[in-house]
């Protein structure tokens, strides 16, 4: 197995997600593990659109519960999140798709890691928008 690192935002701490020992530096437990994906920037003269669907492909051999978390402009809706309980009987391989309703110019999703009793990979996320009209020309 490849270990998993992540990253604090707020400090310069590097945590190994797949490590169940892990504590904050505070000695706590760690709270459940998280990253984003890359954002899609429309950039100045894109304008903004429209998030209506995300598509994670997901590679289990455990139970899992996973969250998306939509982010649009930098801050995430927890208003419009969504938990998935994922099992291997359903197939090792699955799709889970979110249906979020948030303008902005800038857009990503949060996936967390709630449980998982195995291996977990995360593959393709698909995200779409509607690109919404203008008067303003670049």
């Amino acid at each position: 197995m490849i270990p998993l690192y992540g990253f604090k935002r707020s400090s310069n701490t590097v945590i190994q997600l797949d490590d169940q020992s892990v504590v904050t530096d505070e000695g706590a437990p760690m709270s459940f593990p998280n990253f984003v994906t890359s954002f899609v920037d429309l950039g100045p003269a894109g304008g903004t659109a429209r998030l209506r669907r995300v598509a994670q492909t997901v590679t289990l051999f455990g139970n899992a519960t996973i969250r998306l978390v939509p982010r649009v402009n930098e801050s995430e809706d927890f208003s419009q999140a969504e938990t998935f309980s994922l099992s291997p009987v359903n197939g090792t391989q699955q799709v889970v798709e979110l249906y979020p309703a948030l303008t902005g110019t800038r857009f990503a999703i949060q996936i967390e890691v709630l449980l998982a009793t195995g291996p977990l990979w995360f593959g393709e996320c698909d995200i779409e928008l509607v690109p919404k009209r203008s008067t303003v020309r670049a």
